[in-house]
């Protein structure tokens, strides 16, 4: 009788790296627009109440 072979999927370490980057990069990317806002907004401002 033959021993079953089960196939295992292997993916290069290199590639996570990559999609890691990636998703770094991205993100930081996305969070460049709030940032900006957040710098140029008056603190005291927006926490005074009427």
């Amino acid at each position: 009788m033959a021993a079953r072979v089960v196939p295992v999927a292997v993916v290069p370490i290199w590639l996570i790296a990559v999609l890691v980057a990636g998703v770094l990069v991205a993100a930081n990317l996305v969070a460049i627009a709030p940032a900006m806002m957040a710098t140029r907004s008056r603190p005291g401002d927006l926490l005074r109440t009427s």
